[in-house]
């Protein structure tokens, strides 16, 4: 829709601009706050998962991350790219949910 004409994008919600959409400024050089947003994606499991199950999903994932295929489909899309695993992961999706709970509530959707 960009490249049609039909919509601009205003800014990106990044620190960085995004090489994809590189005449996009980010929020902060457009005069927006300092805040950013990702589409993220992971795999989760319940606590007390087998440590062999556990294992092979670490594996499988390193294996997709490490793919060409992967990369190549999230850069072409604009996504950024960041490994997490573990509680690091946690404290991210944790992190992550908090700051969009100060822009619900901020903007009165905290129902």
């Amino acid at each position: 829709l960009m490249d049609a004409g039909r919509v601009k994008a205003l800014a990106v919600m990044s620190n960085e601009r995004i090489d994809a959409f590189a005449d996009v400024p980010t929020l902060v050089e457009s005069g927006g706050p300092d805040w950013g947003a990702a589409a993220w994606r992971g795999i989760v499991a319940p606590d007390g998962i087998p440590k062999d199950v556990e294992a092979r999903l670490k594996e499988a994932m390193i294996n997709v991350w490490n793919s060409d295929e992967f990369t190549e489909f999230m850069t072409g899309r604009g996504f950024g790219l960041t490994y997490l695993e573990g509680d690091e992961f946690g404290e991210w999706m944790a992190s992550s949910d908090a700051a969009f709970g100060e822009v619900m509530t901020a903007v009165g959707l905290d129902n």
